[in-house]
């Protein structure tokens, strides 16, 4: 009852939050799609792990209009100091913050796609080159920079992680959302610790990601840990390196792409096979929203502390633009 309750705070939130980022003329939606809400417009409990998986993403979603915030108003300090060549700051990549563990591929998408080794990381394989980085005309322009960006003279230990304050346009930026120029701990990261703790010690979903261990192995596999380390060992049928290493990798690889597609399709049957038998999908959706509820449970006064912070936040970056 005390996670319900939680998560029915969070979604009795959820519309101020979405009015707040309207009102700022924020683009893209923070509210979640019709089926995660109930009738009185609040995020649901009563499918699956959506409920508080909702929840968590309409604060991360806040999170990342702050970022935009943050980005916007350094460069506008930047500009007004005469700093008109700089670094692109990036939008933040996707995060998978709230999200729940992998499951196996269901056996329709697992027969035709595998894991989707290859379309994981959109744009680029890990085989790719990186971007050319940007290059300052001299270095009297990259020291006016950064002295410009972060208070500090080049070469200096930066003491930038997000929580530390600086000066310069980064803590001037900070300061205008947050009234400080340090950012506050997000609250999402602590749930997220918490839950993937109570996860790992669920009795029920171990016993079945053993049994589904086991039926991979009959099938010729080595012991793979869960989905998320079959999706790992399919990676290295592509590539020499994996994008998550660690843990076993299949002798005489890396193929070609056709023969390296067959074994990743091969081996997600494999997976969504030994899954449908154990029902290891069930188990383990049932297991994260347990683990999720009682993680929100435990982290709801930093929780509600952190969403204040954005939504202040947002109010305090529109103002200033």
């Amino acid at each position: 009852m005390a996670a319900e309750l939680s998560v029915s705070r969070l979604a009795a939130v959820a519309a101020v939050i979405a009015l707040v980022a309207a009102g700022a003329g924020c683009e893209g939606r923070v509210d979640g799609p019709p089926s995660n809400r109930s009738a009185n417009g609040g995020l649901s409990t009563d499918k699956g792990s959506e409920g508080p998986q909702a929840a968590l993403n309409e604060i991360l979603e806040m999170e990342l209009k702050v970022r935009e915030l943050t980005d916007r108003l350094t460069e506008k300090c930047l500009r007004d100091k005469g700093i008109t060549r700089y670094p692109q700051r990036s939008a933040p990549p996707p995060t998978d913050s709230t999200v729940a563990p992998r499951m196996s591929p269901k056996l329709e998408v697992a027969n035709t796609q595998g894991y989707g080794v290859t379309t994981e990381t959109p744009g680029r394989s890990p085989g790719d080159a990186a971007p050319p980085d940007f290059t300052f005309g001299s270095d009297e322009e990259q020291r006016q920079y950064v002295e410009a960006l972060t208070g500090e003279a080049p070469g200096a230990p930066s003491k930038d992680d997000g929580q530390q304050g600086l000066g310069g346009c980064s803590g001037a930026s900070r300061k205008v959302l947050f009234g400080a120029n340090r950012a506050p701990k997000s609250a999402v990261i602590d749930v997220r610790a918490t839950a993937e703790a109570e996860y790992a010690r669920d009795a029920a979903l171990n016993a079945k990601l053993k049994s589904w261990s086991e039926c991979l192995q009959k099938a010729d596999y080595p012991r793979l840990a869960d989905p998320e380390d079959a999706a790992r060992y399919a990676q290295y049928f592509h590539y020499p390196a994996g994008l998550k290493p660690g843990g076993a990798v299949p002798a005489g690889g890396p193929w070609p792409r056709d023969e390296a597609l067959k074994r990743e399709i091969a081996l997600a049957v494999a997976d969504a096979t030994c899954a449908d038998s154990h029902d290891l999908r069930g188990v383990q959706e049932r297991a994260w929203r347990k683990s999720l509820n009682a993680a929100l449970t435990q982290h709801e006064a930093e929780v509600f502390g952190y969403r204040d912070a954005m939504v202040a936040a947002l109010k305090r970056g529109q103002q200033a633009l």
